[in-house]
């Protein structure tokens, strides 16, 4: 038999994840540092906006800023909301006991 090289290990994927413990807690936190960066920019933009806009001009931020909540502020979403009070069981309700009370069972 002729003499091989020994094989090379093969090449790894595209696809192959990489397994690294804390992998993703060190990413989690990196977006955190990078954001918190972006933040710290945008507040020294804000006090630099702020030291040179009249007092006009800083109430009508106040005005656009009172409309841009009342527009995009949607409060917690149907699913996570106590239920209304049309909805659910009443206070004090017996509690179903019969077949009345069932829900009709569906016919397959």
């Amino acid at each position: 038999m002729p003499d091989c090289p020994p094989s090379a290990p093969p090449e790894p994927s595209r696809r192959q994840i990489v397994v690294i413990p804390f992998a993703l807690a060190q990413r989690l936190a990196d977006h955190a540092i990078a954001r918190a960066k972006s933040a710290e920019d945008l507040l020294k933009a804000v006090d630099a906006l702020k030291a040179k806009l009249t007092p006009d001009q800083l109430n009508k931020v106040v005005e656009l800023e009172a409309r841009f909540r009342a527009r995009f502020a949607h409060g917690p979403r149907p699913d996570f909301a106590p239920p209304s009070p049309d909805r659910g069981d009443k206070p004090g309700a017996p509690a179903p006991n019969s077949t009345d009370d069932a829900p009709p069972r569906s016919r397959e």
